[in-house]
């Protein structure tokens, strides 16, 4: 299980209303806390920074892709993966709901890869794919 807080800030506004790719380029700063149940149960946290691309084609739904990288560290107790030191990649795929003008209801899917980068042996390296949902403020 994860929880990440995340604070956006819009970097860029791309093409007219009208264009096909009008959205926004977001700055993202995230924080991570992760919650190990199996094989082992244990922690890891860290932060990553990225960008986020948000299609504004249509008012209500848009679509978004998103990534990011960072550092952090763990504490899983696994055979296959050194604790302590770790990089984390993230991407993501999704979309959100505006629910008034103010309030905005975000689901994806996100891929999120642990390792230590061969820094440290043994580096298998964890890779998960969830759901997120989330409520968001434009």
């Amino acid at each position: 299980m994860t929880i990440e807080p995340q604070l956006r800030l819009l970097l860029e506004r791309f093409g007219s209303g009208r264009a096909w790719y009008h959205g926004d380029l977001e700055g993202t700063l995230q924080g991570l806390l992760v919650l190990n149940f199996s094989p082992q149960t244990g922690v890891g946290g860290g932060a990553t920074v990225g960008l986020r691309y948000r299609m504004m084609i249509e008012k209500r739904i848009q679509p978004f892709v998103e990534g990011g990288l960072g550092i952090g560290g763990i504490d899983f107790n696994l055979s296959s993966q050194d604790d302590g030191f770790e990089f984390f990649i993230e991407a993501g795929l999704g979309a959100r709901y505006r629910l008034t003008s103010s309030v905005a209801l975000a689901a994806s899917l996100h891929w999120q890869h642990i390792s230590n980068a061969q820094t440290h042996l043994p580096n298998v390296g964890i890779d998960t794919i969830g759901f997120m949902l989330a409520i968001e403020t434009p």
